[in-house]
């Protein structure tokens, strides 16, 4: 099944990236689809329930705006990446049901075959000690040949991103809307300065706007992709807790950085909580190599 195709499944009401994939992973022969007819008897033969609620007329949309969203990406040089080609990055494929089916990528997607892959986030919100820290954690981290994840918003993830940047590192953007439709808006030029090296993705087409749920669904990814996770800084109620659960969901090595009492501030009181609740592996100056190793010791598993 080549990206068009999946495109016109995911482009029908009611079918998500979960029933998209029970399609692909079908025996069903889907290669010649193209006729809004052809689509609908593969819909009711594996989907029933949901091929009874659809019209043709849903079909001829879905097709029309597959074709709209692969020119739209042709003009803008976006690469549509299904989990079928050979450079989706296989790492994703442990997070099951939960994978993406489809990515969109700008940049330089050799950047996925890195060995080490280390999530880097935190508050919007960041602190100067947050700022200091995440500066030299996330430098010793390029400097030891490991590719920074993160997801291009304001605070940790811009300094995570541009700590990359300033050293001529690679890293990789995650993005809760469209490629063409950056968030926040003042991140449009760091975005521009990421794929010189690295690549951006996402799973949204590449106008969508962020939604409460996109930077949730974002979360997943940013866990998924990556062989350990560092919150530079969050509270006790941060969007970093979804990325968090995420990676303990799919087996990763989770760390936080260890603040010193006199530096305790509510703004990096989630980083506290998950360390005493074991959640996380306490990351000081001193420890980090071996936040390193563990990240490496599952990479090997």
């Amino acid at each position: 099944m080549n990206e068009f195709q999946i495109l016109v499944f995911l482009g029908l009401p009611n079918i998500g990236r979960v029933s998209t994939k029970k399609i692909i992973d079908s025996n069903v022969k889907i290669d010649n689809l193209r006729d809004p007819q052809d689509f609908m008897e593969i819909v009711n033969f594996i989907l029933p329930k949901i091929g009874e609620k659809l019209l043709i007329d849903h079909y001829h949309n879905s097709i029309q705006q597959a074709h709209d969203i692969i020119s739209n990406c042709i003009e803008f040089g976006i690469q549509i990446v299904s989990c079928l080609n050979e450079k989706y990055p296989k790492i994703l494929n442990n997070m099951g049901k939960e994978a993406p089916v489809l990515l969109y990528s700008k940049g330089d997607l050799n950047s996925f075959n890195q060995k080490y892959k280390v999530a880097v986030i935190g508050t919007r919100n960041i602190s100067p000690n947050g700022a200091s820290a995440g500066k030299y954690l996330t430098k010793y981290l390029i400097e030891k040949e490991v590719v920074i994840v993160s997801g291009l918003a304001a605070g940790c993830d811009t300094i995570a991103h541009q700590t990359c940047i300033n050293f001529g590192a690679v890293t990789i953007a995650v993005l809760p809307s469209g490629i063409n439709n950056i968030f926040p808006k003042e991140n449009e030029k760091l975005a521009d300065n990421i794929i010189i090296n690295g690549c951006i993705i996402s799973e949204y087409p590449p106008n969508t706007h962020a939604t409460k749920g996109t930077f949730i669904e974002r979360d997943r990814i940013l866990a998924g992709l990556s062989d350990g996770i560092v919150v530079i800084e969050t509270d006790v109620k941060g969007g970093s807790i979804h990325t968090v659960n995420y990676g303990i969901k799919y087996n990763k090595q989770i760390g936080c950085l260890s603040y010193k009492e006199e530096n305790q501030h509510p703004s990096n009181l989630g980083n506290k909580k998950l360390i005493i609740e074991n959640k996380a592996f306490g990351i000081t100056s001193k420890n980090i190599e071996e936040f390193l190793l563990k990240c490496k010791n599952i990479n090997s598993k």
